[in-house]
């Protein structure tokens, strides 16, 4: 055999001389090859995204230079134990329509091959499906064959869609999760959150995101006492407000949950309001909001527009007036230099065309955790987000992934436990799980998730299609349609109405309307 080996780090060649040059690898303790010409480019494997209820076959989603790749794992493919990923593994990134690769756990070299010695089929002794093979070199004397493997075959093969099932397949849910228009008309949707103590809130169209409170922020001379300073925020200059001196609160000291809730204003201008911790997502119906007694003066109706009963009163949530809160020299300052950010923009647009991004190009979306992963969900799909309680009540006869129910306002809230729902390891407690309750259809439901990360707002330029297998039964629409591509990692963008099948639906339309019990508020 004519064969000539090569640095695995030359670059990509062609046949040559006659020959045709391989890439050679191993995979489970096996040598196998590929084309030259069909390896765009190998790179280091780097963080992976896990899709839920993906094809077997693939092993997550990786960021290589900007663009989203659906890696297959070749140890997944061939059946073998899965050996994690070593410092020698590597993904090979194949020449296609679409950008996909395969994980591999090291490269061996090059491969010049006279065509005539590589035989067709398969060898019969590889624990490999003959038909992911597009021949075979044999080895020498006690050396191992080389197995050729076709990479269009096995691509097709490992991302395959998921057959359905009952208990967890996404199905096609042809209602909408949004309330009757005579619903929405009378409730507000709102970001809560924690000052000295307390709960406020401000209305969720005032909301551009939630971010951590900076460890350096720029003061400012002669500023007032609720004047923190200024931090740079995605290119810009964003005015970081106290609440609690804001409101004419004692002082308390920022811990670690301390957030800032980037409140939009007038136009493209922002300020940050710091806080403690933000607490859930509301939505609230018109009639518990109530106007501020008029007992407390003109300026404390001013600050605060209304306050909600909730929790049958137990619970009440002050809701911010930003633009009467932020009023006099903030709100003068926060303006002036939002004309010059507008004037700026207007420069660049000339020059740039009609077609150039603002930041209005945005989406907001709930953002949870599940393992490692971040999901999203749009902000106008999610009711309201709430505590975990201590213990959720089962029910009989009730399908594998819904973990229980619990009392919402006097109401049984069926729970779905998304790591059963998405076919993931189940996640030990650690008293930060979530219930994000949402309602689709005429269905009202809770999703358990580990942990509710905030409300993030999404540039339209980072949000890309997902790959056609993600997510995606051998019918109906994707669970996850979308991926948001950022510096942080990937958020994966949930459809609402994909998240439950019909035959879910009937199951938690029929569990919340059973009787109370004892369930847990």
């Amino acid at each position: 055999m004519s064969a000539l080996a090569h640095d695995a780090t030359a670059g990509a060649g062609h046949a040559r001389d006659g020959l045709n040059t391989h890439l050679v690898f191993e995979a489970g303790g096996m040598r196998c090859a590929l084309p030259l010409s069909r390896v765009r480019e190998v790179v280091r494997c780097p963080a992976l995204t896990r899709m839920p209820l993906s094809p077997d076959g693939l092993e997550g989603l990786a960021n290589l230079r900007g663009t989203v790749t659906a890696v297959v794992g070749l140890r997944r493919v061939l059946g073998l134990p899965d050996a994690g990923t070593g410092e020698a593994a590597r993904i090979l990134v194949v020449e296609g329509d679409s950008p996909e690769g395969l994980l591999v756990d090291r490269l061996l070299g090059i491969l010049d091959v006279e065509p005539s010695l590589i035989e067709a089929g398969g060898d019969a002794d590889a624990p490999i499906p003959q038909d992911h093979l597009a021949g075979f070199l044999r080895g020498g004397e006690g050396e191992p064959a080389t197995l050729i493997l076709d990479a269009d075959r096995i691509l097709r093969s490992a991302l395959a869609p998921r057959a359905r099932t009952s208990s967890g397949g996404a199905g096609p849910a042809t209602a909408t999760h949004s309330p009757p228009a005579a619903a929405q008309a009378l409730e507000r949707q709102l970001i809560s959150f924690e000052v000295d103590g307390q709960e406020y809130a401000l209305p969720i169209g005032r909301v551009r995101e939630i971010v951590r409170m900076p460890e350096a922020v720029s003061r400012i001379p002669h500023a007032r006492d609720h004047h923190l300073g200024v931090v740079s925020l995605r290119g810009r200059l964003l005015p970081l407000v106290s609440l609690h001196a804001l409101l004419d609160l004692p002082g308390a000291p920022l811990g670690r949950r301390a957030r800032v809730v980037v409140a939009a204003l007038d136009g493209d201008v922002a300020v940050g309001l710091v806080v403690e911790a933000v607490r859930d997502v509301l939505r609230v119906r018109e009639d518990v909001a109530d106007a501020v007694p008029a007992l407390f003066g003109q300026e404390t109706g001013e600050d605060i527009e209304a306050i909600c009963r909730l929790d049958g009163g137990r619970r009440l949530v002050s809701i911010l007036s930003a633009a009467n809160l932020l009023r006099g020299d903030v709100l003068a300052r926060a303006l002036e230099a939002g004309a010059a950010r507008r004037e700026t923009a207007r420069e660049e647009q000339a020059v740039d065309g009609p077609g150039h991004e603002t930041d209005r190009d945005v989406g907001k979306f709930v953002v949870f955790r599940l393992g490692r992963e971040r999901y999203g969900l749009p902000v106008g799909a999610v009711d309201e987000i709430v505590r975990t309680p201590d213990e959720l009540i089962h029910v009989p006869g009730a399908p594998a992934h819904v973990a229980g129910v619990m009392n919402r306002r006097g109401a049984v809230l069926p729970v779905v436990d998304l790591h059963r729902r998405f076919g993931l390891p189940g996640a030990p407690a650690t008293g930060r799980s979530h219930v994000v309750v949402l309602t689709v259809g005429q269905t009202r439901a809770g999703l358990l998730v580990d942990a509710a990360t905030g409300v993030l707002a999404i540039p339209a330029r980072a949000i890309g299609p997902a790959p056609e297998f993600a997510s995606a039964a051998s019918s109906g629409a994707p669970v996850v349609s979308r991926v948001a591509n950022l510096d942080a990692g990937m958020v994966l963008l949930l459809e609402p109405d994909q998240l439950l099948s019909l035959d879910d639906l009937g199951s938690l339309a029929e569990i919340g309307a059973g009787n109370l019990l004892d369930a847990p508020e």
